[in-house]
């Protein structure tokens, strides 16, 4: 009877066995906790078993042929702590893996282009690589990002480029070197931004809601800056590039030294000096190009995960040399090198600069904190100072022959607040404030009518941002952003020629002083700025998507041919634009 009945609890169990559904699939994402962005290339494996899954470029992992139990998944990543995940599979499962990812912990002391990146943005984001960025090491950040598609710049001279994008430019573009919106006197084509490019790690093109805690003039697009990322490990680093080119007879060395400890202290420094002659066309010298640079940067820090602090300094001076030739006098010399297929003036080869010339001193200070809050999100602080100084030599003559046409002095106090928050697993929101006070001085001891008046500027802005994933194909973005800008400004006019225009009437009460030949006017601007775009993103399948975005924006200028009042009538700026249909091929691309 027990031989029957043992017989007969076998075939049962038997039978259980065969029963037993094992065809159960558990798949989901792994993703960074800090910034909420997809980890690629993580290996995932069943404690005690031999199944092990790898992430794709999108972050997602994928297990088949399971049977229902309590599984412990293993997680893996390069720089990041190894953790475990307990499964209880009674179906088909899908879970998001959150995973500590220390190579991105830096962006946890910055407000970049990083530390509220979507999902899947409305806009298609080209980013350079350290690789890309090493082999322009002597090169300029307009150089760089002619790499990238959509991406172009525009050239003043060889050693002065600016990046263009979507046909914008200067104040139209903002640039945000570690973590920090260069205010560097971008008034003209003919103004380089004061960066150097070997102080990043990589270099993101941005577009869409994501520029709006920038800036809410930033038409054509946010390019960011990012330094090297830390290792929350005990690591001494560094690297130093050397450079050489026959155009110019020059070249430029840069290094770098980073050390870190496991308990997230960390310090780096940075430099590069760089050095040309004349660059040269294949048959003659174009006099007085060269260019001389040198700069440098600190960083001193500690991230804890939750929370974290860093210190930042950088110091930038460069000389650049303007072509001789494109300098002229009167309307005959024009007209005389226009005709000619050759430079007017061409010298011998020599490293010297002469004028004209542009000497450029940049200083940018930042202290920035970050803490998370449980149901609440990460709040991020930043107070940043920035301290240019631009100096232009003309051809004068005379007493003036040594004396800057231009000397101009712009300094910039800068604090952002900003709230990132998760309100679940579908919506997410940043929203922040960011106050602003600018000072332009002019030396009038120049001689020359002041290119920019003296001015202070006092801007208050407010910003919220938010993506709604509608499902797995679908996401949404939008976000507005709004400035108040109050501009004190003291502005010289011939007396001719306020006389003329019949402003002594109609603007008597902004008159500060009658110098006799000229007038000094005080008028305060006020303006209100609004910025909003929205879009989406459609995956249509594994190698189509479609983009569409939609941005509004209105910038703040005051420009030196308008009154003390009409300035504030003529200065909206209205730009959309319009991303219809882009394809994703399944090959490397750049």
């Amino acid at each position: 009877m027990n031989k029957l009945l043992f017989t007969a609890g076998l075939c049962l169990c038997t039978l259980c066995a065969i029963a037993q559904d094992c065809q159960l699939k558990f798949s989901g994402s792994v993703i960074d906790s800090h910034e909420n962005t997809a980890l690629n290339g993580a290996t995932l494996s069943i404690v005690g078993g031999t199944a092990i899954a790898y992430t794709d470029l999108d972050g997602r992992f994928t297990f088949s042929g399971l049977c229902p139990a309590i599984y412990v998944v293993e997680v893996q990543h390069p720089q990041c702590k190894t953790q475990r995940f307990e499964i209880n599979l009674r179906k088909d499962t899908e879970r998001t893996l959150f995973l500590e990812h220390h190579l991105e912990a830096l962006n946890e002391v910055l407000i970049t282009g990083r530390s509220f990146r979507t999902q899947s943005e409305t806009q298609l984001n080209n980013t350079l690589d350290l690789a890309t960025i090493e082999q322009y090491s002597s090169g300029s950040l307009g150089d760089v990002l002619n790499t990238l598609s959509g991406v172009s710049s525009l050239n003043t001279g060889n050693t002065v480029v600016k990046p263009v994008i979507n046909g914008l430019h200067s104040s139209r573009v903002s640039i945000i070197n570690n973590g920090v919106r260069l205010q560097d006197q971008e008034w003209g084509a003919e103004h380089a931004p004061n960066i150097d490019i070997n102080s990043a790690g990589q270099i993101t093109v941005l577009k869409g809601a994501s520029t709006l805690q920038y800036s809410g003039n930033a038409v054509g697009g946010v390019i960011i800056a990012e330094p090297r990322r830390v290792l929350l490990t005990d690591t001494l680093y560094g690297k130093t590039i050397l450079s050489g080119a026959t155009n110019g007879r020059g070249g430029s060395i840069t290094s770098e030294l980073f050390k870190g400890y496991e308990n997230g202290w960390y310090a780096a420094i940075q430099g590069t000096a760089k050095r040309f002659g004349d660059f040269e066309a294949p048959d003659y010298v174009l006099s007085n190009t060269g260019v001389e640079e040198g700069d440098f940067s600190l960083r001193l820090g500690k991230n804890n995960i939750a929370s974290g602090f860093e210190a930042y300094m950088s110091y930038l001076q460069t000389t650049i040399g303007i072509l001789r030739a494109s300098h002229l006098g009167g309307a005959e010399d024009q007209v005389a090198a226009i005709n000619s297929d050759r430079p007017l003036i061409i010298e011998d080869f020599t490293y010297d600069i002469l004028v004209p010339r542009q000497e450029v001193k940049h200083l940018t200070g930042r202290l920035s904190y970050f803490k998370q809050f449980e149901n609440l999100g990460k709040l991020s602080l930043q107070y940043d100072l920035q301290w240019n100084q631009r100096f232009e030599f003309d051809v004068r003559r005379g007493e003036d022959i040594d004396r800057a046409a231009v000397d101009l002095e712009l300094t910039t106090h800068n604090f952002v607040a900003s709230l990132e928050s998760e309100l679940n697993e579908v919506l997410n929101i940043n929203t922040g404030i960011n106050l602003i006070y600018q000072e332009n001085v002019a030396d009038p001891s120049t001689g020359v009518r002041r290119l920019i008046p003296d001015y202070e500027q006092y801007t208050i802005g407010a910003f919220a941002i938010a993506d709604w994933t509608i499902n797995d194909r679908l996401l949404f973005e939008a976000g507005l952003r709004f400035d108040y800008t109050l501009m004190d400004a003291f502005k010289f006019y011939r007396s001719t020629f306020w006389e003329q225009r019949g402003y002594q009437e109609e603007f008597a009460d902004i008159v500060v002083e009658d110098l006799g030949t000229q007038i000094l006017a005080n008028p305060e601007l006020e303006f209100n700025n609004l910025a909003a775009t929205a879009g989406f993103n459609y995956k249509i399948d594994d190698q189509y998507r479609l983009f569409f975005n939609y941005a509004l924006a209105s910038r703040a200028q005051m420009l030196r041919s308008c009154s003390a009042k009409a300035c504030t009538t003529v200065l909206q700026e209205l730009s959309w634009e319009i991303f219809v249909l882009r394809a994703r091929w399944p090959i490397a691309y750049r």
